[in-house]
């Protein structure tokens, strides 16, 4: 089956909810490198360098101009509603390239949405996945909720 999770990427206005949580408990700081992994469109990454943070973003389909950053190591990795779009092999995959991607000593904050009970296909035939990761929780609601793994 061809992946076409690319698809659940959507246009934003502002920053999403869950950087913005991030930057109002002080999680980041203009001091962290940041790479946004699965940054879709970008918003995000535009949002962190209007303030002056040092970001890149990475999207193996909506920005892959960024994939020299999968080179480097950063301070902070930001995942954002990504692992709900794709299935269970390939989550573990990712976290353990996060992984791979932050600095000793780092942190990766992986976000999922929390409105999915079940998987459910939806009409663009993309996939959605209810997940529960062993990490930390540093916000969970009805919307999403916000995981810290620390390296």
């Amino acid at each position: 089956m061809k992946d076409v999770s690319y698809k659940t990427a959507i246009s934003r206005k502002l920053m999403s909810a869950p950087l913005k949580e991030l930057m109002c408990k002080g999680l980041i700081n203009h001091d962290q490198t940041i790479l946004d992994f699965g940054c879709g469109k970008g918003r995000d990454v535009k949002e962190l360098r209007e303030e002056g943070h040092m970001a890149v973003g990475y999207d193996p389909y909506w920005c892959t101009e960024g994939s020299w950053a999968l080179g480097n190591k950063y301070d902070v990795v930001l995942c954002t509603y990504v692992l709900n779009v794709v299935n269970k092999p390939t989550r573990e995959i990712i976290i353990n390239t996060l992984k791979d991607l932050t600095n000793d000593g780092g942190k990766v904050y992986i976000t999922v949405r929390r409105d999915i009970k079940k998987m459910k296909i939806n009409k663009n035939g993309t996939c959605q996945y209810a997940v529960r990761l062993p990490f930390k929780v540093i916000k969970e609601n009805s919307s999403y909720c916000i995981y810290e793994m620390n390296i």
